[in-house]
């Protein structure tokens, strides 16, 4: 077992149960050492009894299965959990945080992970544990540079008891975790990077998407064109690496067309029918956004029970105007610019949509000095 936990020490794989997916596209130097999953090892030898004198002791054989799920859960689930694979040259001694900052030789995949203390009035989109450093939304009761061990997802040991301990501690660190990614090489090669069968088991996901992963890194770490084609492959790419998804979160601030690149990447490819770059702004939401999710949200259909889709103010206000005025549902929320509208997806023609509503929450994201105002009660101070 100690092949396939040695590659990084918060986060475990076991062996896949299906097909290995194929390998990354080429044309990149990062993914040429991407820490993927090493081949299946050789069946097992028959287990002696000093192999197995761990599955037999009684936390096994006197507890029911349901309070070991009870006391796992615990110990390491029911939390939200950061999980992201970075490629760069800082490495850190802290948990999502710059304490303890060094400087590699040369960029490598790093694993980062860590059980988020954001404030819980704070927006998701918001959030700041993976950036590091002095974090606004982070709760001041847990200090990650003063304890790192507070931010720890402590699951490793458990995980290495024994391999019973190991299938049931997956169950409850993939299922009933909230996971946070910001890691695009996560959302395309997941099944490589992590066990397909915990993959498997993720219910709720919340990914956020930035200018860094759209434009900076898009093509030498992910092997995509920067832009709307990146955007397009990565949100696409969700249903396969978490395909049991029942609550879905996609942030995103700063998605702009890039029209050369579309010209080689068509819209055809996302919505099976091509169509030229919009010019009106308001237009913008219904040929970039609209048509990835609209697949995605058909491809769950109605297991997918929550999903919202964040614009930052600006997108949201320059390009769903006419969406929303169409809108049959708006909802508004307690503090100014709490806004979001559903839009109705047609469910697919083999019909997985059921006879539940297939869609999608569109909800505006208010900046952060938005929030910072909207909190100090200084919105109408200057009339």
């Amino acid at each position: 077992m100690s092949q396939y936990l040695s590659p990084y020490h918060q986060w475990f794989r076991q062996s896949p149960d299906q097909a290995t997916p194929p390998p990354p596209p080429a044309g990149a130097t990062a993914l040429t050492s991407l820490p993927i999953i090493p081949p299946p090892p050789p069946p097992p030898l028959p287990q002696s009894s000093s192999s197995s004198s761990s599955s037999s002791s009684p936390f096994f054989s006197l507890l029911p299965a349901e309070v070991r799920t009870q006391i796992l859960t615990a110990a390491f689930g029911a939390r939200e959990i950061h999980v992201d694979l970075s490629f760069n040259r800082v490495a850190t001694t802290h948990p999502h945080h710059t304490a303890g900052a060094s400087y590699l030789p040369t960029r490598t995949w790093a694993w980062r992970s860590s059980v988020c203390h954001r404030l819980p009035d704070r927006d998701y989109a918001h959030d700041e544990c993976s950036p590091g450093g002095y974090q606004m939304t982070c709760d001041p009761a847990n200090d990650a540079a003063a304890d790192p061990s507070a931010c720890y997802v402590g699951a490793h040991g458990w995980l290495l008891a024994c391999r019973q301990a190991y299938a049931e501690g997956l169950a409850v660190l993939y299922g009933s975790n909230a996971w946070h990614v910001q890691s695009g090489a996560l959302l395309l090669f997941g099944p490589r990077l992590l066990s397909p069968a915990g993959l498997a088991c993720v219910a709720s996901l919340t990914v956020l998407l930035d200018r860094a992963t759209l434009y900076a890194h898009a093509a030498e770490h992910l092997g995509l064109r920067r832009g709307w084609p990146a955007f397009w492959a990565l949100v696409l790419s969700i249903g396969a690496t978490f395909p049991a998804l029942r609550r879905l979160r996609v942030g995103f601030n700063t998605v702009a067309p890039d029209r050369e690149a579309f010209r080689t990447s068509p819209l055809g490819m996302v919505a099976g029918t091509f169509m030229q770059p919009p010019r009106d702004p308001c237009d913008e939401f219904l040929w970039g956004v609209a048509p990835p999710f609209d697949r995605l949200v058909r491809q769950y259909g109605p297991q997918l029970r929550d999903c919202e889709v964040v614009l930052l103010n600006d997108l949201y206000d320059a390009w769903t105007r006419k969406e929303k005025a169409a809108a049959t549902r708006v909802e508004t929320g307690p503090r100014p610019r709490d806004e979001r509208f559903w839009r109705s997806v047609v469910p697919s023609g083999d019909g997985k949509g059921g006879d539940g509503e297939l869609g999608y929450w569109i909800r505006r994201q208010r900046s952060r000095y938005q929030e910072w105002v909207d909190d100090h009660d200084l919105i109408y101070a200057f009339g």
